[in-house]
């Protein structure tokens, strides 16, 4: 429905006004309170945009005068705005979800946030999720409104949901990256946990939890390669670090220590289908998806295809013989070699196989 607003018309001698609206389309029955300023049209069912023509007849009890309204109805639906549920955090810095707001018609959606009251922080107020940073000064538990509403270009639909954050604000946990070691160097890794910190400036405790169960309550723990020296060894620890503040609010984080070498990717899946006179081989992409254990880089490269006759005692002829500098043969030359291209390994990125976003690293 739509209210129809004749409350600008005027008299020049102030005299009271008389009001009746009508449906130039003939839907007189869809109108409510025709006889004042302001009537309520229903709009009928209808398949497709249309434009509805209204007739606003106004007197003064002597002189009568009209105007025309023109509502254009587009045949589309209400975007559903979706903010989430209530909830309460003591994060100093949390996201809001809205990406579950969606639209029947599939029009893109445009966001806006909007805070309804408090001193909150809010970075990325137009994007689906909406970063918020809590105030360090709360002394009571506070409840937050905040507004999302959600918009297909034509209508808007609207959702909110209250935040509660606690008086006393947690504390930030942070482990350090992963390290990664080559197995050559065989020397002990330092954690350290001094980058946590709370964000209402208490003093915080630490425990950091070894993989054997182990505890240290200092902020550094020291971490040694219990494989070393065996052969072709991987080994992955995990540490795990809790903060506590004075007030006992805590926080977890964790960090893995690695020591490795450098690991060649997994092997495909081969297949090989007889034909006339000749072998189709394919395989899957399984190699191009590997992370190599030391550098935890996406190093992929190419294959190198190999051809036997004698079931893998040789890989070719005395011609395909690969020798080093002292004679010494080393391998064999590939039957065929397929290498990423230049641009394909300029736009390799460095921690996925799949292509790099604009601000990821290659």
């Amino acid at each position: 429905s739509v209210a129809l607003d004749g409350t600008e018309s005027e008299d020049p001698d102030n005299a009271n006004l008389n009001y009746q609206w009508e449906s130039m389309d003939g839907y007189n029955a869809n109108l409510i309170y025709s006889d004042s300023s302001i009537a309520t049209f229903t709009f009928p069912e209808i398949s497709s945009d249309q434009e509805f023509m209204f007739l606003l007849t106004v007197n003064d009890g002597e002189h009568f005068v009209k105007d025309t309204l023109v509502v254009t109805y587009l045949n589309n639906d209400v975007p559903v705005a979706d903010a989430g549920n209530d909830f309460i955090t003591c994060e100093a810095t949390f996201i809001i979800d809205g990406s579950r707001s969606y639209d029947l018609n599939w029009n893109v959606l445009s966001y806006q946030w909007t805070l309804l009251n408090g001193p909150l922080l809010l970075n990325g107020a137009s994007s689906p999720e909406l970063i918020v940073t809590s105030p360090a000064d709360l002394d009571l538990d506070t409840d937050f409104r905040i507004e999302l509403k959600v918009n297909d270009g034509y209508c808007e639909g609207v959702d909110t949901v209250t935040v509660t954050i606690k008086g006393n604000l947690c504390p930030i946990a942070d482990a350090g990256e992963t390290v990664r070691v080559p197995k050559f160097e065989n020397r002990t890794v330092i954690l350290n946990a001094s980058s946590s910190y709370d964000p209402e400036g208490s003093e915080l405790t630490f425990l950091w939890t070894a993989p054997d169960g182990s505890t240290s309550s200092d902020s550094t723990v020291l971490v040694n390669d219990l494989t070393s020296g065996q052969q072709d060894s991987y080994a992955r620890y995990r540490y795990d670090l809790r903060v506590t503040d004075n007030e006992g609010a805590t926080a977890e984080n964790y960090v893995e220590v690695i020591f490795s070498d450098f690991s060649a990717p997994r092997s495909p899946k081969v297949f090989a289908v007889a034909d006339h006179n000749r072998i189709l081989v394919s395989w899957d992409a399984s190699s191009e998806a590997s992370i190599d254990s030391l550098t935890g880089y996406a190093d992929f490269e190419g294959y190198k295809l190999y051809r036997s006759t004698d079931n893998g005692i040789t890989w070719g002829g005395a011609e395909d013989k690969l020798y080093d500098f002292d004679g010494n043969f080393v391998g064999w030359i590939p039957y065929a070699q397929f290498d990423l291209s230049y641009d394909e390994d300029v736009d390799h990125c460095i921690y996925t196989h799949e292509l790099c976003e604009s601000d990821e690293p290659r």
